[in-house]
């Protein structure tokens, strides 16, 4: 098999054995640095996968400390996924108005020092002496966090695929 060929089948997911997944490693890795697969990984199976749906399986819990009525929650969660609706926003802000010259890494520095916050406020504070809208404040800046990571690590993962087709489905 030429090399060409058999480069191309290794990263299209033809990966057959320890030895053509090594290969298969090694020529993402060269394509697409270990900073931006640092990253993908993080946003997509930490942040989007474990820390989201702790959050999620925690809310409930804390409303009901602070006795929150079923139909004050809902209006609460309008709030609280804001910024998955703000997400055109937040994309078009990141690609007009660059901060160093930079048009990703900044704002996503700026939501995960936010998100942390809120994460670090709401697990450190009691609620019996956290207000509720301070803790749906932390709740915005989480979900801040969340959405901004998730469109602008889609947004850097699609400008490598246009860049290097050939690695697409690996990203993927």
């Amino acid at each position: 098999m030429p090399q060409a060929a058999h480069e191309t089948d290794a990263l299209l997911g033809g990966v057959h054995g320890p030895r053509s997944l090594c290969a298969w490693w090694k020529e993402l890795r060269d394509c697409i640095g270990d900073g931006l697969l640092t990253v993908l990984f993080f946003d997509d199976h930490v942040l989007r996968g474990f820390v989201w749906y702790m959050l999620e399986a925690s809310i409930p819990y804390i409303y009901r400390a602070y006795h929150v009525p079923a139909h004050e929650v809902e209006i609460y969660r309008g709030i609280v996924y804001l910024p998955w609706a703000l997400k055109p926003i937040l994309g078009f802000l990141s690609d007009v108005c660059p901060v160093c010259r930079y048009r990703r890494a900044p704002y996503m520095l700026v939501a995960l020092a936010l998100g942390a916050a809120g994460c670090a406020v709401v697990g450190v504070v009691s609620t019996s002496v956290l207000p509720l809208e301070i803790f749906l404040a932390c709740l915005f800046c989480q979900s801040l966090q969340i959405a901004t990571i998730d469109l602008l690590g889609d947004a850097v993962k699609t400008e490598r695929i246009q860049r290097t087709p050939k690695i697409g489905p690996s990203l993927v």
